[in-house]
């Protein structure tokens, strides 16, 4: 995953579970029917667009590509749609504890479940979560939705809370992507493999972006995720050797020269890197250390340009978490003014994305109320904001 091998990565889960199949281990996962899920993956090439067209299960259903909605297999469909409705009858979203709170469980509350999952279990479950996250960024949505209808049941087995674990992070990626699969799926038809993808270089952030449609110089265009798993824009700078920074270059790498990439990473920083480093007396003051980090940002941003020639918009930082807010404001100006300067040195290959204030409350105080989804990320509505500043640029 770190290397972007995504092909690979998949094929070394499946082999995984033929194995753990065929040896008949003791676990509760399907392991049999995600091996067949999992099967006969056609090549990972990023610069087509990923699995989205290559992989015929996406097609298995067509329907009229409106709405920014890709169409999962009837299979998949309909797994998720009784997944989703057993959730519903217990009051519970596919968020998964730390994901936050949903209209269905305003409380964020899960009961828990009848078993107590071993180290063995915990290890097998992250892999198979992990898979779920690999095949929606990648664009096997279909045989994403899959797999996550056989793991969900399982996840929710558990008696003690697995963001309490140190599987967390796998399981907070799988509970978005299900999410996002149940609540917002996207449609797509082969007719729409001709459009020539935007690439979105972001943090967990791009999930919600993915595989929407959006509009640049007025031709239809798709935004094809490009994830680097936990990337604050601190670690881009020279000295950091952080695996963050290296799936980040590894993700761009390949990228045809002259390709249109979004750039939406800081969200990170502003929730967790920077305020620490002011409260250990790193930087005098909180602007101070935004603007290192956003010197950063700005530096590598023009060294990507130069050398793919590239043209680069920079994605305002989702404005998602209360106690953050404040300094995503903060931010989100200096980031503007960073990138509105630079523009000038690579005239016609930088734009700042101005749809920040859209995406806030008619007070400006909080998220608008139709963006939230579970917490931490935005709902893919804010495509529409998007999609018009992505307009405006000449």
């Amino acid at each position: 995953e770190v290397l972007y091998e995504m092909h690979e990565a998949v094929g070394v889960i499946h082999k995984f579970c033929v194995r753990g199949a065929c040896e008949k281990w003791e676990t509760a996962l399907p392991l049999k029917e995600i091996a067949e899920i999992l099967a006969d993956l056609p090549p990972y090439l990023k610069s087509e667009g990923g699995w989205l067209s290559a992989d015929p299960s996406n097609l298995t259903v067509q329907t009229p590509a409106n709405e920014n909605q890709v169409t999962d297999s009837n299979a998949a469909r309909e797994d998720l749609a009784k997944q989703a409705e057993r959730c519903r009858q217990d009051g519970l979203g596919l968020w998964g504890g730390k994901m936050g709170a949903s209209p269905h469980n305003p409380k964020n509350t899960e009961p828990a479940g009848p078993e107590t999952f071993d180290t063995h279990t915990l290890d097998v479950l992250a892999l198979l979560c992990t898979a779920v996250k690999i095949l929606y960024v990648g664009g096997a949505v279909a045989r994403a939705a899959r797999v996550a209808a056989l793991v969900e049941p399982v996840r929710r087995r558990s008696n003690k809370p697995l963001h309490q674990t140190l599987i967390r992070n796998e399981v907070a990626y799988f509970c978005c992507a299900r999410q996002m699969m149940e609540e917002h799926p996207v449609t797509w038809e082969s007719s729409q493999a001709r459009r020539a993808p935007v690439y979105l270089c972001g943090d967990s952030h791009c999930l919600t972006g993915a595989w929407r449609t959006l509009h640049l110089r007025q031709e239809p265009r798709f935004l094809c995720p490009l994830l680097s798993t936990g990337l604050k824009a601190w670690h881009l700078r020279p000295a950091s050797l952080f695996y963050p920074k290296v799936q980040f270059f590894n993700s761009i790498a390949g990228l045809p020269k002259g390709s249109q990439v979004v750039m939406a990473f800081g969200e990170i920083d502003c929730r967790e890197g920077m305020l620490v480093s002011v409260n250990r007396d790193k930087y005098e003051d909180l602007e101070e250390g935004m603007k290192v980090t956003i010197d950063i940002y700005i530096d590598v941003i023009l060294q990507l340009i130069r050398m793919n020639e590239f043209e680069i918009f920079v994605h305002p930082i989702a404005p998602v978490l209360d106690e953050t807010r404040n300094v995503v404001k903060k931010y989100n100006a200096l980031l503007k003014n960073a990138v509105l300067k630079a523009s000038k040195i690579v005239e016609g290959k930088l734009h700042w994305l101005e749809f920040f204030q859209a995406l806030l409350s008619h007070d400006q105080v909080s998220l608008r109320a139709d963006l939230v989804l579970d917490g931490t990320h935005m709902s893919p509505g804010y495509i529409k904001d998007f999609d018009v500043a992505i307009s405006c640029i000449p």
